[in-house]
């Protein structure tokens, strides 16, 4: 160049250096310094923000089949950069990372190749965030999930994972996004993320009703979040009770009782033990524990125990050690209105069954004897279920009026069957007869209007189910009400037309034709 004259030297040096540059690679395209100005002719063009003609250049340079001994390592090193970071700024990471992996597969240097790998996972989860910003979600979520696979151990491996979970219930999909957040738990364990996974799992579980999966993840729970481990694994095991894994529920309980410190909160956890027992039908675990509820002599738990026994030997047909149960109740103060009337109707029941059991037949020296025993027993009846009336809790209220309706009924019955045995005047049968007349229409009497006292208590109590339907039936009967007849099916008769009697010479309606 310094040779030329000095028009053509003025000229060129006017031109852009990499203008220079060209002319030079033209002209000497094998000489020495030919790659160092070709590696500056592209660097001159990426300062210049000139970025597709850079990027050619240095990706025949970090890539291509060139000299590479006159070139130089550390230029080489340079483009393969240069190249990465001008598909970077152009977010063009599809070629980014294809351009990552192949580069991995050719340098061994270990700080590059961590580097390297840092840029192909990093354009790799972008290239995905890209399908999802462009509402291709399915894609997302398939590509998100074998990213996260790929990349277990990295840091965004976990991240696509979940991220692919969130896009699953945002679609709609609320099984699919349980499940993979459920089985996050198991391939990303360390992950900080997992907690809020299987709580979103066990949520969703339970909102499609598959509380059988929701209490399985909770368990699972327990493990990822220790502050609210109790917490988790309650619910765990409200949900297998429902779902009638009865014995799995009844252990967590048992041992969750035994972590508490507090005496209620382990008196709640022994008593959802009994109930799901009781649902099992399982004796010799009701019985035990009964006895763990029995040990603490905290009410009314304790006495809520004495009643449900009494109850269950009445039942039973132990009558005696009912009765005798509930007595240990009666009186007791401090406990609820509720618990003192059942004890006391187990009592009733046992007193009514001794009076309905009474028998009134009886030779005619001996009547006055048997109906003054059988209204002895009715009075004591009769007593026992006022005073259940007395505590005023509703549901036993009515109960009691019903059976004490029952009980006048059934004196009014036993005295309408009454039968003289030996000799009796006819005069003697009619007085007695009256007499017992007259004591009959007074208990009928008493009888229905306890059933009317009943039906309006339990409408008033809004019991507005088989209570009032029974109690309805009961007084229609009395009052010799029908039942409702179902509605049959109604058909159009059959045509009848007159037919010519051939005996009288008239007209028959003797019907067929």
């Amino acid at each position: 160049i310094v040779d030329c004259p000095v028009e053509i030297r003025t000229r060129m040096e006017r031109l852009a250096p990499d203008g220079l540059a060209s002319i030079y690679l033209t002209k000497y395209p094998s000489a020495e310094f030919a790659l160092d100005i070709e590696f500056k002719k592209y660097f001159i063009a990426y300062e210049k923000t000139r970025y597709d003609e850079a990027a050619i250049g240095f990706k025949k340079i970090g890539w291509g089949d060139i000299d590479k001994k006159k070139l130089g390592q550390d230029k080489i090193l340079k483009a393969q950069d240069l190249y990465l970071d001008i598909l970077n700024i152009k977010k063009d990471y599809k070629n980014l990372k294809e351009a990552a992996n192949i580069l991995l597969k050719k340098i061994t240097d270990t700080g590059r190749v961590v580097v390297v790998e840092k840029i192909y996972r990093e354009a790799y989860f972008a290239e995905i965030q890209g399908f999802e910003e462009s509402g291709d979600t399915a894609r997302a979520i398939e590509a998100y999930k074998k990213f996260a696979l790929e990349q277990k151990k990295s840091e965004l491996g976990p991240k696509a994972w979940w991220n692919a979970s969130q896009l699953e219930f945002k679609t709609g999909d609320i099984l699919g996004g349980a499940n993979s957040c459920y089985e996050m738990s198991k391939i990303f364990r360390e992950s900080p993320q997992v907690k809020d996974c299987l709580t979103r799992a066990a949520g969703a579980y339970e909102s499609l009703a598959r509380i059988d999966l929701a209490a399985k993840v909770l368990i699972d729970l327990c493990e990822f979040d220790k502050a609210n481990e109790n917490k988790w694994r309650e619910l765990a095991a409200d949900f297998l009770a429902l779902s009638r894994n009865r014995q799995a529920a009844i252990a967590i309980y048992a041992k969750l009782a035994e972590t508490r410190k507090d005496t209620k909160e382990k008196l709640v956890l022994i008593e959802k033990q009994l109930e799901l027992a009781k649902l099992d039908a399982n004796t010799k675990q009701i019985s035990d524990i009964r006895r763990q509820i029995a040990s603490f002599g905290v009410e009314p738990e304790t006495s809520t125990l004495i009643v449900e026994q009494a109850e269950e030997k009445f039942v039973e047909g132990d009558f005696s050690t009912a009765f005798n149960l509930s007595k240990k109740i009666i009186g007791k103060e401090g406990l609820p209105k509720n618990l003192s009337a059942r004890a006391r109707f187990v009592q009733a029941q046992v007193l009514d069954d001794e009076f309905k059991k009474q028998s009134v037949k009886a030779h005619i020296e001996k009547v006055a004897t048997v109906l003054a025993i059988k209204t002895e027993k009715l009075e004591k009846a009769q007593k026992a279920y006022q005073a259940v009336i007395e505590y005023g809790d509703p549901e036993f209220s009515v109960k009691a009026i019903q059976r004490l309706s029952s009980c006048y009924l059934q004196y009014a019955q036993s005295l309408k069957t009454l039968q003289l045995s030996g000799e009796v005047s006819e005069v003697d049968r009619a007085a007695f007869q009256k007499e017992i007349e007259n004591l009959i229409v007074p208990m009928e009497e008493k009888g229905i209007d306890s059933l009317n006292q009943a039906l309006q208590a339990a409408k008033k109590f809004h019991f507005f189910n088989q209570t009032v339907v029974e109690i309805q039936k009961a007084l229609d009967k009395l009052n010799m009400k029908a039942d409702p007849l179902p509605l049959g099916q109604v058909q159009t008769p059959p045509m009848y037309l007159p037919k010519r009697s051939m005996k009288f010479g008239g007209l028959a309606a003797t019907g067929g034709e």
